[in-house]
């Protein structure tokens, strides 16, 4: 009786379970000997790639890339959890009855069951995340160390013949090449303000520009020329690569000042009078006192690009030695606070970047750059107004950009008359060949403004809502679909935003809200599959972020700050299938997180303070294990501040 009665609780338990629950115990061996050689092949791909990684940064200028130093840790933690699962496995075998054929713990051998076959799942994915691209390009980069930094130019020609430049097939993507040289080595490169430079200097032409931008940087990357950072949002270019694209825009070396490359330093006499033989020239990041006097007639310059340097006015009639100047990009100069009247008369000029300069007041000659398509304003703090005179001028832009920095606004309020703010919606509306926009708007009647205009909804690709008194309710409709980045702040009375039929923001990779009292949820963000990050700030009345079940596929990063009534992320762990960090910060109420082990492995990080993460409620003691791993603890505060500066800043 003491043998059949134990046999009779198992029969029982065997009959309620599930086909699916009783696979992971009848096939628990099969299960744990299937995880062994999974295991066995990914440290055999591991070892694989560490071994062709540590010869290649024993040559000089070669080093990994993040995505390849990602990927190592990643594979080594997976090995580490899955010794400790196998190890469970093992155990769980010795301690078999009735001949070894039925596990005496049934509930824990379901467990254990259940891990080693989503452990399988989580190992396909590292094996097919292993960056094969870098084993691709380790021949191509080493064929270059030796044959064209060893050998210099001796030879080179033949060189290039078989290696990937060859593979541009046409003057234009080669032409798109090598400019990103005017970089510095392994800068990330934001694609749209590369694709924005491409047009400005006039390599690319036809009704879709932009279109034919995407197919060559899609071309340059297959060529292993130009490779992507994680955000996918920018390029960057190698050390040897970045050489051999100044070599080749250098007629092949034979004119040095051909492209001027400075990254530091001050500019000196004889670097001015390099500068009448420049075609490109690139001044990024020095600090030193940037003084330019006695220039000499620049006639074949047609990029500019003085960025993030310590310059601060440019002498009389400097533009006027500029006479083919196409390209102007002056961002990052704080000190610079005006610009002189001679810019307007660059007929040539087709780009031109202000951003986060101190110019308070644009020239009114820049009405006559009647060739200009491309005006970047964004972070001018000082600039407050834009005639609409000088807009409405300006016949042949593209691209227009002025985000404000919500720190601008932290706390003196901005007052801008309605009226001057939807007369400029009114002239940027009537530009015939306007496409991208990117704008700050302060009054409700300038949102009804955008929300009745086709032209502008379809433009705008970034949108800043700041202190919108009047607004209550926003609605956006499938016109909406370019839009890429949204934020919204200090709009008080704001209950909720909604999305009409067939809008599926499916652009959308970017929000931040903030200082929204009386906003309930935002269910809308449902339909943004490609949303990516997702800030909110000070929402006292939040209480969920979305009651949709199935939402955030694509969402990497979520910061909580200061939402003081917020009890709950979303219904389900299906929200976040792609989710990689967490951000948590006087959210007191949030008790739990939505997460299950699956969705608790992926991550890589979840900060908060420690008060809150020890009152934490989980149903789950394995997927609070799995967290804990991934726990940062951070002093009350910091976080939020730290995000909330991160997401006003260029």
């Amino acid at each position: 009786m003491d043998l059949v009665s134990p046999v009779l609780d198992i029969a029982t338990c065997l009959c309620g379970c599930t086909s699916r629950h009783m696979g992971y115990i009848l096939n628990f061996e099969e299960c744990l000997d299937g995880l062994r050689e999974e295991r066995a092949d990914l440290i055999r791909l591991r070892n694989d790639v560490q071994r062709m990684v540590d010869d290649a940064e024993r040559r000089p200028r070669l080093r990994r890339t993040e995505e390849t130093e990602q990927w190592l840790t990643s594979a080594g933690r997976i090995i580490d959890e899955l010794d400790r699962i196998i190890e469970q496995g093992d155990n769980q075998l010795q301690n078999r009855c009735l001949g070894s054929c039925c596990p005496k713990d049934l509930l824990s051998s379901y467990k254990i069951g259940k891990r080693l076959s989503k452990k399988m799942d989580s190992v396909r994915v590292v094996q097919r995340k292993c960056p094969s691209v870098l084993v691709a390009r380790m021949p191509v980069l080493r064929y270059l160390m030796s044959e064209f930094l060893v050998k210099d130019t001796v030879g080179l020609d033949s060189a290039l013949e078989r290696f990937s430049y060859d593979s541009l097939n046409n003057s234009t993507a080669q032409n798109c090449f090598k400019y990103c040289c005017i970089f510095p080595k392994d800068y990330n490169i934001k694609i749209d303000e590369l694709i924005d430079l491409w047009i400005g200097e006039g390599f690319l032409d036809g009704s879709s520009p932009r279109n034919q931008a995407e197919y060559i940087i899609g071309t340059l990357k297959l060529a292993y020329l130009l490779e992507t950072d994680e955000s996918k949002q920018c390029v960057r270019m190698h050390d040897i690569v970045h050489d051999m694209a100044m070599w080749l825009a250098r007629d092949q070396g034979r004119k040095k000042n051909k492209v001027l490359l400075t990254e530091s330093g001050r500019i000196t006499h004889q670097d001015l009078h390099k500068w009448k033989e420049a075609n490109w020239i690139s001044l990024m990041g020095s600090r030193s006192t940037v003084n330019i006097d006695n220039l000499p007639f620049c006639s074949r310059l047609s990029t500019l690009l003085f960025r993030d340097t310590m310059l601060n006015s440019f002498p009389p009639g400097f533009f006027n030695s500029m006479p083919a100047l196409k390209v102007l990009d002056l961002s990052g100069n704080q000190g610079l606070v005006e610009l002189s009247s001679d810019i307007g008369y660059v007929k040539t000029l087709r780009y031109l970047n202000l951003s986060s300069t101190g110019i308070a007041e644009l020239p009114a000659t820049i009405r006559y750059l009647r060739n200009l398509g491309c005006l970047l304003l964004d972070y001018t703090m000082n600039l407050r107004r834009i005639p609409k005179e000088v807009i409405s001028s300006l016949l042949r832009l593209q691209v227009y950009s002025k985000i404000n920095g919500v720190l601008e606004h932290l706390f003196d309020a901005v007052e801008v008359p309605s009226d001057d703010e939807v007369a400029f919606l009114n002239a940027l509306e009537c530009l015939d060949h306007i496409d991208r926009v990117g704008i700050t708007i302060f009054t409700a009647p300038s949102v009804v403004k955008i929300l009745d205009s086709y032209i502008l909804q379809s433009c705008i690709k970034k949108l800043t809502l700041m202190d919108c008194r009047d607004l209550i309710s926003l609605c956006f409709t499938q016109e909406f679909g370019n839009l890429e980045r949204l934020e919204i702040y200090h709009c008080c009375y704001l209950q909720e935003i909604k999305v009409s039929e067939w809008c599926k923001l499916g652009k959308l990779r970017e929000v931040h809200i903030g200082v929204c009292p009386l906003l309930l949820n935002l269910n809308f963000l449902a339909y943004a599959k490609s949303l990516e990050i997702l800030t909110i700030l000070d929402c006292e009345s939040l209480q969920v972020v979305t009651s949709e079940i199935l939402a955030f596929p694509g969402l990497k990063t979520i910061s909580l700050t200061q939402l003081r009534n917020l009890k709950s992320l979303c219904p389900s762990s299906k929200c976040f299938p792609s989710l990689s960090e967490i951000y948590v910060s006087q959210c007191l109420m949030l008790s739990q997180l939505p997460f299950d082990l699956e969705t608790a492995n992926l991550l890589q990080k979840i900060r908060g303070e420690t008060d809150w993460w020890d009152l934490l409620e989980w149903n789950d003691a394995t997927v609070k294990d799995a967290c804990l791993l991934k726990f940062v603890s951070t002093s009350s505060g910091s976080l939020g501040k730290k995000k909330f500066h991160a997401s006003t800043s260029r």
